[in-house]
This record gives C-alpha cells, structure tokens and sequence, in this order.
C-alpha cells in the first residue's frame, strides 16, 4: 500500500504534489483551528510533509514543514506570544526530523534501484529497470499517439536443458541470447531480462507490421544463435496503436501471448494490437510459422 501510494506521488509534477499539500494543510489547518488544539492532529500533517520531501527532496521539504507547523498552531496564539513560539519552534523540529527522515529513506531507495538496474549475469536491464523506463516510453507514446510494440520472449525448455548439461551451460546460454539481442535491436529499443529464461524488449515508434517483422528478425536470430542447443523460442507480441494503453496491460498481455504460444506446442511467434478503434475490427492474435521472418515493408 505505501509503495503503491509512493508511485502516485511520483507518477504527478512536482508543482500539483506541492500545491495539493497546500491545500491539504489549509484544510487540515482550518480545522485544527475550529477545534482549537481540542483534537489531536499532528499525525494527519506528516502526509503532505512525506509527499513534498519525497518528490522534491530538500528543495520544498522545509517549506512544507514550516507551513505544517505554522497551520498546527493557527488556533493557539492567544496562549500567548511565548507559549505559541514555543510550540511552533517544536513542532517545525518534529517536522524538520520527518523530512530528514523521508529525504534519507528516499536516497536509500534510490540507491539500492541504482543496484538492480543491470542483471549481473547478461549484462540487460533488470525487470525493476525495465518497468521504470518502458513506463516512460508507453506514456510518451500514448501522449503523441505513437505506436508502440512490446515482445515478451520465453526460452523453451530451459529447464530441460539445465538439468542435462549444468547450470553453467544454461547461464553461458542466457549470456548468448543477451547478447544475440542486443546486437539485433536498436538502441533505442529497452532490453530486459524479465525472469530466469524470459526477455522483454519494448520496440518505440513501431506499429504492428513494423512490429511482427522486427519480432521474427530477433527470432530468426535467436534461433540461429543458439544453434545446436535443444532450445527454441515463444514470443508474444502487443502493438498499442491507441490513447489508452498501459505498460501492466501491455506485459499483461505479451506474457499471455507467450503462454498461450507454449500451451499450443512452444516455437512460434504470436502477435496482436490492443485497442482497436471503434470502426476497426478487432484483430485476432496471429501465429507466425516457425522460422518465418517477413521483411520490412518499404
């Protein structure tokens, strides 16, 4: 639930995550006012505290600590001048040492994802990078209407081969196809390695005949990379050519086309594009006979 709630928070600008806690100690403010200390509500100003310093760090952290402060003791000044600066003094420590603590965990966060960026045996980007930048790509693309096709590859009987011939034969593998895909898509093309034996590629400015043809080329090059080895290939392929398409959906479904390819007897290539528009018929996935490789249209 708090990862989740940290994603929206960075998922929004960092001008409405301020001028949304504004609000928010403005409300809470007013209220505290009207109870006039009778109700205790610190508690309830640490949320905007921890989404400021969170999407901005240091940089409107303060700010917001001393706006909490100031609003918490609205309703107190006839306490008297010295009572009220006391209190507002100690509640801007609190709220000082909450953005310390927020702005330090964020930090520590950022750190360990700097460490899971890169997989240690292929050298791709990790599933935890893959999300964060293919994130990106999808919403650029939404954003520009710009189609967008994503692979979701699975390496048939992996497993099978790991137990015949050794885990070390199965990573220098897995290190081949690494490097088989790198050397066969652009660069600006996201890599990952999604699992054990499974590869995603996120392919940006590539509708779905650009993206079933890319798709084979990467097969057909996989297949010959891995040439001698008792292993083939299930590939699902997702096109978004449409406004409303997400990268969970996105994955959602190549990992499904995947599946399905595996469940109907492995080694072949399936393909569909998601969202149709309303005078568009749907398109139903397609299987790609084994070894076929279409060329770019010109």
């Amino acid at each position: 639930m708090v990862d989740r709630w940290l994603h929206r928070i960075e998922a929004r600008s960092r001008g409405a995550v301020i001028i949304g806690s504004l609000v928010f100690l403005l409300l809470l403010g007013g209220v505290d006012f009207v109870l006039a200390g009778g109700l205790e509500l610190r508690p309830f100003y640490l949320l905007p505290i921890a989404a400021v310093t969170w999407r901005t760090g240091l940089r409107a952290g303060p700010g917001i600590a001393a706006a909490a402060a100031a609003a918490v003791n609205a309703g107190r000044a006839e306490a008297g001048v010295l009572l009220w600066a006391g209190s507002f003094l100690l509640d801007l420590l609190l709220f000082a040492a909450v953005v310390g603590l927020v702005f330090a965990l964020k930090r520590t966060r950022s750190s360990g994802q700097q460490l899971r960026v890169t997989d240690p045996l292929t050298g791709l980007s990790t599933s935890d990078a893959f999300y964060e930048a293919a994130g990106r790509q999808v919403k650029m693309a939404v954003r520009y209407r710009r189609p967008l096709t994503l692979a979701y590859i699975g390496v048939d009987n992996f497993a099978a081969l790991n137990t015949r011939f050794g885990h070390q034969t199965g990573d220098d593998v897995l290190v081949s196809i690494a490097q088989t895909l790198r050397q066969t898509v652009r660069e600006t093309d996201l890599v990952a390695r999604m699992a054990g034996d499974e590869f995603g590629i996120v392919f940006p400015e590539t509708d779905s005949a650009a993206g079933r043809t890319v798709a084979a080329k990467v097969r057909a090059q996989l297949v010959e990379a891995t040439d001698g080895w008792p292993i083939t290939f299930s590939i699902g392929v997702v096109t978004c050519e449409r406004t409303s398409c997400t990268l969970d959906e996105l994955i959602r479904r190549a990992e499904g086309l995947m599946r399905e390819v595996k469940a109907a007897g492995r080694d072949d290539l399936r393909v569909e594009v998601m969202e149709p528009g309303p005078l568009e018929p749907s398109r139903a996935p397609e299987v790609e006979p084994a070894g076929a490789h279409r060329e770019r249209p010109s």
